[in-house]
């Protein structure tokens, strides 16, 4: 059989040399690459393909869900496993609604995120015992991943919150040390998620549903 083929992304290198080195020493797995970011990871994707991608959750540019969005978009067939320290339920059921077929927390111990690959792989799905059941049933993943309603990221939200505490595009763009750009297409992303016009809408929305 085939060794699987893994993708490894985390911004940090000392953690991304880390689970490189830890998965390589498995027999049955093998990294085929590993990148900073998700344009990376794309890249890497799609030169060696994959049946497996491991995803930090917290990255700048495109987070883990946003990643596991694009990923799935393009390459349906490799399975994600997000690999985080985040203990939130808005960010567990931002990951399975992109897509994740496993979220996994950083300090487990090494045979958990093996077990965790080989079993994503297999078309399981894998849930860390820590997150909350009432946030996220794992036998309604595959139903909350076809749900039509696309859920704010993490960074779309911080953005929001932002807007809302009146903060202008600059302001914000320092704040999360990203460009001006950069908030106008979370904040492009986040209006059409909640099909409004403006950012103050959006703002006032995403605070009428509890998201700030």
């Amino acid at each position: 059989m085939p060794a699987l083929k893994v993708v490894v992304v985390d911004d940090h290198d000392i953690v991304r040399a880390g689970v490189v080195a830890l998965l390589n020493k498995e027999p049955d797995i093998t990294v085929v690459g590993s990148a900073a970011t998700g344009e990376g990871a794309l890249h890497l994707i799609g030169r060696h393909g994959a049946d497996v991608a491991v995803l930090d959750y917290s990255m700048p540019g495109m987070t883990g869900a946003e990643l596991c969005q694009e990923i799935k978009r393009r390459f349906s067939n490799v399975a994600v496993v997000i690999l985080t320290s985040y203990l939130d339920d808005t960010v567990v059921v931002n990951a399975m609604r992109a897509g994740a077929k496993a979220y996994v927390y950083k300090d487990v111990v090494a045979s958990d995120l093996v077990g965790a690959i080989r079993s994503v792989a297999a078309g399981k799905a894998v849930i860390d015992h820590r997150v909350n059941r009432d946030a996220i049933d794992v036998s309604d993943m595959r139903k909350a991943r076809r749900s039509r309603s696309d859920p704010l990221s993490t960074r779309e939200i911080e953005v929001l919150r932002l807007v809302a505490r009146g903060s202008s595009n600059k302001d914000i763009a320092i704040a999360l040390n990203v460009t001006e750009n950069t908030v106008k297409t979370y904040l492009r992303r986040a209006l059409e998620k909640l099909e409004c016009n403006s950012r103050s809408q959006a703002a006032a929305i995403a605070v009428q549903r509890g998201l700030l």
